[in-house]
């Protein structure tokens, strides 16, 4: 049966197919968390272990599936033995309610619902991990709150100035075949037609998973897809507000430490993107996943939970002046 044109769009469009994340094995998972009412909409949170006084809160990529992904992985779950992690999704994304017609849904409601949460929780200062978009909502966040932020984590994070956003020449020239064929064949699937949506899928897994083998686990899992993929794509409406912020000037005004991680192979944050970034964000630092694409913690999960372990655990470095 033809997956519907409306979905297709949601799941594989441009904006989430940058961002898209690895589905089935978490929709079965019996979720723990709660609702709490955040300046004009609801959010869906869980908090996993105890640990220590300050937490780690994780900022998911700019997809429908909100924060589950990260259950695919034992990586950041396994963290949760030290450390207290707080996951939540997004306005009207997952198990956040849906939307409601008219109700606002800027790039500014997704940073003020972060704060709303640590509000909430009644937390002076977090840890924050953000993957992909989820990055670009730290810088934000960070740039305007930054006295609340203790260590910030980006994995495979979106520039700080999303003009400079150059994952479409990037995968132009690491893949070019997909490239070719991809206006094709969304066109194909928008009108729907499901084997050209697989092929989208299996496009998407080749660009963005390293390993062969996980990218067939990937593919296994994608499909059907859960019921809330069929919303309205939230991140379309949110890109013309995105591309006049630049948090750039921003970063060197950061006072927390940061660990900068991405994969060899990530077309969405190359190493040389990253070692950019961390030239304007002082004392930051790399580490390079040598066998992973774009979700390090999905194709090396042991290595990813050493490092975060160990830089959570860190001593803080001595304040520099201004």
């Amino acid at each position: 049966m033809p997956v519907p044109s409306q979905k297709l769009r949601t799941f594989l469009g441009t904006s989430i197919l940058c961002l898209c994340v690895f589905p089935q094995a978490r929709t079965a998972r019996n979720e723990q968390g709660t609702l709490f009412k955040a300046g004009g909409a609801t959010l869906y949170y869980e908090v996993l272990g105890s640990g220590r006084e300050i937490p780690l809160l994780v900022v998911h990529g700019g997809t429908m599936y909100g924060h589950s992904y990260f259950h695919d992985s034992p990586a950041v779950d396994s963290l949760a033995k030290n450390h207290r992690i707080i996951y939540y999704d997004q306005r009207g994304r997952a198990l956040s309610p849906e939307l409601k017609p008219g109700q606002s849904c800027t790039f500014a409601d997704t940073v003020a619902d972060l704060e709303a949460l640590r509000a909430h929780l009644g937390l002076e200062r977090v840890d924050l991990l953000g993957h992909s978009a989820g990055g670009f909502v730290l810088f934000a966040y960070a740039a305007r709150y930054p006295h609340r932020v203790h260590r910030m984590i980006l994995v495979g994070s979106s520039p700080p100035r999303r003009a400079d956003r150059d994952d479409t020449v990037v995968m132009g020239e690491m893949f070019p075949e997909i490239a070719e064929r991809r206006a094709r064949l969304q066109a194909a699937a928008n009108a729907g037609d499901a084997a050209a949506g697989e092929a989208l899928l299996r496009d998407f897994a080749a660009m963005t998973i390293y390993s062969p083998e996980r990218r067939e686990a990937l593919l296994n899992s994608l499909l059907p897809p859960p019921p809330h993929l069929s919303r309205m794509d939230l991140d379309a409406p949110m890109a013309p507000e995105k591309r006049q912020l630049d948090f750039t000037p921003d970063l060197a005004k950061f006072q927390f430490p940061t660990l900068i991680v991405t994969g060899r192979y990530d077309p969405y944050a190359t190493p040389g993107f990253s070692f950019r970034l961390q030239k304007m964000i002082h004392g930051s630092r790399v580490v390079i996943f040598e066998r992973s694409s774009h979700f390090p913690f999905f194709e090396e999960p042991e290595e990813f939970t050493r490092v975060v372990e160990q830089f959570l655990n860190e001593p803080p470095p001595a304040k520099r002046n201004r």
